[in-house]
């Protein structure tokens, strides 16, 4: 293993420059010419020498000195290069050692006074010769401070030095640029850090910035919503305490709300508006199926249920279908026999508060629903409905199996059951049944006794009020005593002579 050749090219130049320089050092102290020399040698106890004399063995002394420096560097650099090769070598075990004498390379080396040196030691010898026998590398000139012709020229080791200096003084000058331009980089590269971290600031600032935006608006939300949960809130209480209201006026039978034309009283104000609507007869609702015109939305709901082939509810035990849940229950209770509500003055008993109401008419009189053609009154304005279909002669209700016509729907349902032979009234006492319910509360009377219309002139009683006309106008007004003036057609009830004279009109 050996050094490269620009190794020994680059110690070879550092030893040169060393000793050039020791060299133009040394003749800088003795530019000043003999005149050092002289007072060195007065000093001595010597004869002052001729001047020129003395210039020419300064010259001479410094000759010997320059080739004594160059042996002196030849031999240091020898010894450089060994101990770098000792250090790569090392551990191996069979080793050549190089000689300062083969890096010299036949330069001629002189001592102090210009003598050659001389070697007599024989391990000198063998080494050289040892070495000459050896491979070597490329060959590497060590240094020299002689020219071509192998003399030493001062003028010229001082130029060189001066070059080396000059050298150096480049060399130093760009590494100060060096440095100066790593300074820059460097300040630049802090510069450049520093515009990092500002702006990773920014945008550490952006990103506070946009939490703190949502952070806001999620506030804002928060807030809106806790807002329409208070209103939310507010309303439910209004809601509540109208509807406590609501209860406290049904408990306590209290009706404020009074309608301005017949006076009749309501627990609400929507129950007061939809009864308004009855004095001004508007009827903005129509069936698109029977064009029949309604006064309220519910009612004519209601009504859209009977041009439908089945009800929505039905009952379990008869098959029949109703539009309302409330007129179901009222029938189950023709099934179950029950008569809950009764009347405070007779014994009768009804099955829903419409019938109780109108059935306490009697007891009172009050006939409030008059006819304008006939002067008829009724207890009900149902009823004054049905019977104005005697004077117009609507018949709105048709059977499905024959053509006859009806005004009212429960004589359709009771014709309707002729056709089927159904007859779910069934007598308690006996074994007859009825096709409506009406027939059965008639046959019961017979079973009771009970007699509730009686004869003001002979207080004969009847179980029928058909059969008390009858009796009032063949016994005590003498036959048929109301004669119409058109036709001279003679009736026994004037009544009947009243819907006689509806034809003409």
């Amino acid at each position: 293993m050996s050094l490269s050749p620009g190794l020994y090219s680059q110690l070879s130049a550092v030893m040169e420059a060393v000793v050039l320089s020791a060299v133009a050092g040394l003749q800088k102290l003795v530019s000043g010419g003999p005149e050092l020399l002289i007072r060195l040698e007065l000093h001595a106890g010597q004869e002052a020498p001729d001047p020129d004399s003395a210039r020419d063995q300064s010259r001479e002394k410094m000759v010997q000195f320059a080739s004594l420096m160059e042996t002196l560097g030849s031999e240091a650099l020898g010894k450089i290069l060994n101990i770098v090769e000792e250090a790569e070598l090392q551990g191996e075990e069979n080793r050549s050692e190089t000689s300062f004498i083969h890096i010299l390379n036949h330069v001629e080396n002189e001592h102090s006074y210009g003598a050659r040196l001389q070697s007599n030691d024989f391990n000198t010898q063998k080494q050289q010769e040892a070495f000459d026998g050896q491979s070597q590398g490329p060959f590497v000139p060590a240094l020299t401070l002689k020219d071509d012709r192998g003399i030493v020229d001062l003028e010229v080791i001082a130029e060189r030095a001066q070059q080396l200096i000059h050298r150096e003084e480049e060399v130093s000058q760009s590494s100060l640029k060096s440095q100066q331009l790593i300074h820059r980089e460097e300040e630049v590269s802090q510069s450049s850090l520093k515009s990092q971290q500002l702006i990773h600031r920014e945008e550490e600032l952006t990103q506070s910035s946009l939490k703190s935006q949502q952070l806001i608006h999620r506030e804002e939300e928060l807030t809106q919503s806790s807002l329409k949960s208070q209103q939310l809130i507010h309303r439910e209480e209004e809601v509540s305490q109208s509807s406590l209201k609501s209860q406290q006026l049904i408990h306590s039978r209290e009706k404020p709300f009074s309608c301005s034309v017949c006076g009749k009283t309501f627990n609400r104000q929507t129950q007061l508006n939809t009864h308004s609507i009855v004095h001004t007869g508007e009827k903005p609702h129509t069936c698109q199926v029977c064009l029949r015109t309604f006064n309220m939305l519910q009612n004519l709901r209601r009504h859209m249920q009977t041009h439908v082939d089945r009800k929505l509810f039905e009952c379990s035990l008869c098959g029949n279908g109703f539009t309302r849940a409330s007129t179901l229950r009222t029938h189950q209770l023709i099934h179950a026999g029950l008569k809950p509500l009764k009347c405070p003055v007779c014994p009768e008993a009804f099955r829903n508060a419409v019938n109780l109401k109108s059935h306490q008419t009697i007891h009172s009189g009050e006939k409030p629903f008059s006819c304008e053609l006939c002067g008829k009154s009724f207890r009900q304005a149902v009823n004054l409905k049905i019977h104005l279909r005697t004077h117009s002669g609507e018949k709105p209700f048709g059977c499905d199996l024959c053509e006859k016509t009806f005004s009212q729907q429960s004589s359709l349902m009771q014709h309707q059951r002729t056709h089927s032979s159904e007859r779910p009234f069934s007598c308690s006492c006996c074994e007859k049944t009825f096709n409506n319910n009406n027939s059965l509360k008639l046959h019961l009377r017979v079973h009771s006794g009970e007699k509730p219309y009686s004869c003001s002139v002979c207080r004969k009683a009847f179980s029928q009020g058909s059969h008390l006309r009858t009796h009032l106008s063949h016994v005590h007004a003498g036959g048929k005593q109301f004669i119409c003036d058109r036709c001279g057609k003679r009736y026994s009830d004037k009544r009947n002579l009243t819907l006689h004279k509806c034809c003409y009109a």
